[in-house]
């Protein structure tokens, strides 16, 4: 199996919202070509674009942001995924283990000095 990379446009693209390099490659982004999307999601894209897929969970359902994104009769699709597949949180790995491990406290209670 090939490394799964980020193309330089779609870097770009993150790190102009905010999102480095290194927190994208931790949340499992990776890009794909054209060809790749339609085999992978059967999005029916009629037009060459890159996608930027966002891995929601282990079961397999990704969201593809699209460069450029495709023109529709409705407007412009920015965002895919596999047809016929449900939409779901977005939640990164790393704060999925914490929510999957019971014995992690979610809240912190500070207690209050009385003065």
């Amino acid at each position: 199996m090939k490394e799964k990379t980020i193309f330089d446009a779609h870097l770009k693209d993150l790190e102009a919202s905010g999102i480095s390099q290194e927190t994208a490659m931790d949340a499992g982004l990776y890009s794909m070509k054209t060809q790749d999307l339609v085999l992978r999601f059967g999005i029916p894209l009629t037009i060459n674009t890159d996608g930027l897929v966002f891995p929601y969970s282990g079961d397999g359902y990704s969201r593809v942001k699209y460069f450029p994104p495709v023109k529709t009769e409705k407007g412009q699709m920015k965002y895919g995924q596999a047809k016929g597949s449900f939409s779901g949180l977005y939640i990164r790995p790393k704060v999925r283990e914490i929510l999957n491990d019971p014995s992690k406290n979610l809240v912190s209670r500070r207690v209050r000095k009385k003065s």
